[in-house]
């Protein structure tokens, strides 16, 4: 009988541990790290919503100074051209689904992305509209994650 009720209340303090740390607050949980290519997935996606929504400010600061692009057409472009095209409408991105996303990091603070993009848009001034492999270059510095280059190249079906 003592043996049985010795079981109980060992039972019920095992009971009140797991309900108090399943209760604990979530700041006492071991916070999750972000990857370095999780980082650059999520800088991608800032990335696409400001030229969607023509964000020139956070553009500016996603593109690194010496940043180029080369669009669809093969033509390699600045960031103050592409910066002037985003402003003027010449460059305007509708839509864009972008799948298959691969990103390699080098040494924790150089990262290679490539995907797969459909893309309602137009660069430059030209309907650019379709599929498209993405590859973007972003290298990590005392600000964060910046974008130094990127380049769309169709897809021929």
């Amino acid at each position: 009988m003592k043996r049985a009720l010795l079981y109980v209340a060992l039972a019920a303090a095992l009971v009140q541990v797991g309900v108090a740390r399943s209760e604990a607050p979530e700041s006492q949980a071991a916070p999750k790290t972000a990857t370095p290519a999780d980082e650059v997935k999520q800088m991608e996606k800032r990335y696409t919503d400001a030229l969607m929504k023509k964000d020139l400010a956070t553009l500016g600061k996603l593109w690194s100074h010496d940043y180029t692009f080369t669009n669809g057409q093969g033509r390699l472009l600045s960031r103050a051209e592409r910066l002037e095209n985003v402003k003027t409408g010449a460059s305007e991105i509708q839509s864009t689904d972008e799948r298959d996303v691969q990103v390699r990091v080098y040494g924790g603070d150089a990262a290679v992305l490539v995907s797969h993009v459909t893309l309602k848009a137009q660069y430059s001034g030209k309907e650019a509209s379709g599929e498209y492999r993405h590859t973007a270059v972003w290298v990590k510095g005392a600000g964060g994650w910046h974008l130094v280059a990127n380049q769309i190249t169709p897809i021929v079906q």
